[in-house]
């Protein structure tokens, strides 16, 4: 069983929002709160891995659509 870090939650939570769309673009960092756009790529590649997201398109996607909801919906 794969675990998830804290800040990985924290992503989840900005593609929930935002869409997985330009992960490096200013406002996606904005949202994600860090300074450096590698932290966050090297934590939804390995999202992916896990499979939690899949990326298609030049876009980060959940594996699982109503995951994404509940996330949004439970206030994290």
């Amino acid at each position: 069983m794969a675990r998830i870090t804290a800040i990985q939650l924290k992503y989840l939570v900005v593609v929930a929002k935002a869409g997985g769309r330009n992960t490096s673009s200013r406002d996606f960092i904005t949202l994600a709160g860090v300074k450096h756009a590698t932290r966050i790529s090297k934590a939804l590649k390995r999202l992916a891995d896990i499979r939690i997201l899949f990326y298609i398109k030049g876009e980060y996607r959940f594996v699982n659509p109503f995951f994404a909801q509940w996330l949004i919906h439970m206030n994290y």
